[in-house]
């Protein structure tokens, strides 16, 4: 299956994507910036999924390049994200790393998710490398604002605009009661905090409680 097809919502942000690519005009820097949860990181990898397809009409889905962007395993895409509480320079060194390699695909792609969390050294190691990428490279960096982003990161990037997903996509996908998606302000990620345990057994104590009082 091609992954935009499960992607929800973002439809117009997809055909401007689709636009730049079949113009060959993508950026090699972009900021993905919406609210955490709404699919961004969904979005990144479906673009490299129709970059880097094989088939006739990408992305078929079916091909090795798209079986493998699908599973994680794609030699031309590299996901990285923070392991503690930030992007260190080792993760850097690792991008450096991964584009010394000689590439057999027409096109590759980073993904940092949680860029918010990069620390300077993480940042300033990849300075030279956004200022003058490679033909073939484009990072793409998700971030829930682009002020978030070391500004010396940020002005290197054009910024990719997600909006937070409709009340009726996320009710489609879930059971929720109607004050939980609408308090989740159109994001899977804050349907399932709602969802959890621990705010399940507030809101009953809390019901009981009001019952008391009434």
């Amino acid at each position: 299956m091609a992954l935009i097809d499960e992607v929800q919502g973002h439809n117009e942000t997809w055909r401007q994507l689709m636009s730049q690519l079949h113009a060959d005009r993508l950026p090699h820097g972009m900021a993905f910036v919406g609210p955490a949860g709404i699919g961004k990181k969904k979005v990144a990898l479906a673009l490299a999924q129709v970059a880097l397809c094989a088939g006739d009409k990408p992305p078929c889905g079916e091909c090795g390049f798209c079986i493998r962007v699908k599973n994680g395993k794609c030699e031309s895409v590299l996901s990285l994200a923070p392991v503690t509480a930030n992007l260190k320079i080792e993760q850097a060194h690792q991008i450096l790393n991964f584009l010394s390699l000689r590439s057999l695909a027409k096109r590759r792609f980073i993904i940092v998710d949680d860029a918010m969390s990069m620390n300077a050294s993480f940042a300033n190691s990849l300075l030279k490398i956004l200022e003058e990428p490679p033909d073939d490279v484009h990072f793409i960096f998700l971030t829930q604002a682009l002020s978030q982003l070391i500004p010396t990161i940020r002005s290197r990037l054009q910024s990719v605009r997600f909006l937070p997903l409709a009340d009726q996509i996320l009710s489609r996908r879930s059971q929720s009661e109607a004050w939980m998606i609408a308090a989740a302000q159109g994001s899977f990620a804050r349907l399932e905090e709602w969802n959890s345990s621990d705010v399940t057994e507030l809101k009953a104590k809390a019901i009981s409680a009001l019952g008391e009082l009434a």
